[in-house]
């Protein structure tokens, strides 16, 4: 019940493809790149020990406490969502998962304790195209709601997701086609929609003097934002296909600074971004040689 999978389906969906189950005024954006950016970071693994092999990290807010889930939703390995309270305690990982889920992912969070995400009550494996999949958002970890986009014409097996939450309690997804979406305090917003040609693309919308800004990652075949945060700091994962094998990376955009790679060292095969607080600490997830994903930490260097 990856997020990465999830939202990946938003966007293939929105290109007429299958959508796949779990396994989260027009401007152009600048198109100026720097090289890859981890010497701008510093990096930590976090994976829960439950699942070593599959953790994803989603979201984290301005009190550094961060949200995400282990398990890749294959046969014996379902998805569960959590809390980690402190990225600096590995033994503080604190389960959340909609009551009586089959599977749960926990895909973002404010800074007065609600957070969002997605189940299922289905165990794995799952197959694509065919499980239903339903929003929740939750307050402390305790109170559970529901949450299902009221389309009159829902897709079947019906698929809600929500994505993130601002501290207005506003919060963002995705039902049936529509594309993936973050949201900060400010009520700005970030996401990726599929143009005429099939290429998907991302956009920032920013609500203070509304523009929408178009991000194409420069040579990427798709471009997905995932976060964004209040000083409008953009992130998310670029595509390469240069070589011949799609290839994730992760990036960062401002309007003043443009794009920025990051990739985290330990990411051999594809490093993805999810989540940005204020301070600039950035969240998300890579995979590595052996085909393992591992949760990361990222902090900008002083």
């Amino acid at each position: 019940m990856s997020s990465a999978i999830s939202r990946r389906a938003a966007a293939a969906a929105a290109a007429g493809a299958t959508v796949l189950a779990l396994a989260g005024g027009t401007v152009a954006a600048r198109a100026s790149v720097t090289p890859d950016h981890a010497t701008h970071y510093t990096f930590r693994t976090l994976d829960n020990s439950n699942d070593p092999t599959f953790n994803v990290l989603l979201g984290i807010n301005d009190h550094g406490k961060l949200v995400g889930g282990f398990g890749s939703a294959t046969a014996g390995h379902p998805s569960r969502g959590y809390v980690l309270h402190s990225p600096y305690r590995q033994v503080d990982y604190r389960n959340q998962n909609f009551p009586h889920a089959r599977q749960s992912l926990v895909n973002g969070l404010n800074n007065n304790g609600v957070t969002v995400g997605i189940y299922s009550t289905q165990k794995p494996p799952m197959t694509p195209g065919e499980v239903p999949t339903f929003g929740f958002y939750a307050v402390n970890g305790k109170h559970f709601h529901k949450v299902n986009y009221p389309t009159k014409h829902p897709f079947s097996p019906p698929i809600d997701e929500l994505l993130g939450v601002n501290d207005q309690g506003v919060a963002v997804g995705l039902y049936l086609d529509v594309h993936g979406t973050a949201i900060n305090d400010a009520g700005s917003i970030a996401g990726y929609y599929t143009d005429s040609h099939s290429q998907v693309k991302g956009f920032f919308i920013r609500k203070k003097a509304p523009h929408l800004f178009k991000l194409s990652y420069p040579g990427a075949s798709q471009t997905l934002p995932f976060g964004v945060s209040k000083h409008g700091e953009v992130v998310g994962t670029y595509e390469d296909n240069s070589t011949g094998t799609n290839v994730d990376h992760g990036f960062t955009w401002t309007r003043q600074g443009g794009f920025h790679a990051v990739n985290d060292p330990h990411g051999t095969a594809g490093t993805d971004l999810s989540g940005v607080n204020s301070a600039g600490v950035l969240v998300g997830y890579y995979v590595d040689a052996k085909n393992h994903t591992h949760g990361f930490l990222a902090r900008p260097k002083k």
